[in-house]
């Protein structure tokens, strides 16, 4: 999946009346489920529920509790702790480190008119954010060696 596919997936989904804090969150996780660390990992966890919940308590809020910041606090909680898988020939282990969340944008509110709020979303916090997600990766090596694997790619 791409982020063209989650601009797409959102309009859809929004207009079949699903709510938009679910949208996000499970468009968002089918979208990094596609991508790949700067090493070649693989995320393998992502707390869903989480984003979902921060994302669908501000859409409820009605401005009491921020959409930026239920973002931060929602992607943060979506990254801490999972973890990368390293697939031969990079000859990783999967890693032990927890992921660490990186530094999340504050999404610009208001969105420009002539913009698509989901393509704010995409181009201005997640692909962003997702160059400072990092852990590290150990070797076969012994003793194993940590090599830094900062980023994360979505086509």
């Amino acid at each position: 999946m791409s982020w063209k596919n989650f601009s797409k997936n959102y309009k859809s989904r929004l207009a079949n009346n699903e709510p938009a804090g679910t949208v996000i969150a499970e468009e968002y996780h089918s979208v990094i489920k596609s991508g790949i660390t700067f090493l070649g990992g693989k995320f393998t966890t992502g707390k869903v529920s989480l984003l979902k919940s921060s994302l669908t308590v501000s859409f409820n809020s009605m401005g009491a509790s921020p959409l930026p910041a239920a973002l931060i606090q929602g992607l943060t909680s979506y990254w801490a702790g999972g973890v990368y898988t390293y697939l031969p020939p990079l000859a990783f282990l999967p890693t032990s480190t927890p992921i660490l969340p990186g530094t999340i944008p504050v999404l610009p509110l208001p969105t420009p008119p002539n913009i698509e709020f989901a393509d704010v979303l995409v181009s201005s916090v997640f692909v962003p954010h997702l160059l400072t997600v990092n852990a590290n990766a150990s070797t076969l090596s012994v003793p194993p060696v940590l090599v830094p694997d900062i980023g994360f790619i979505v086509k």
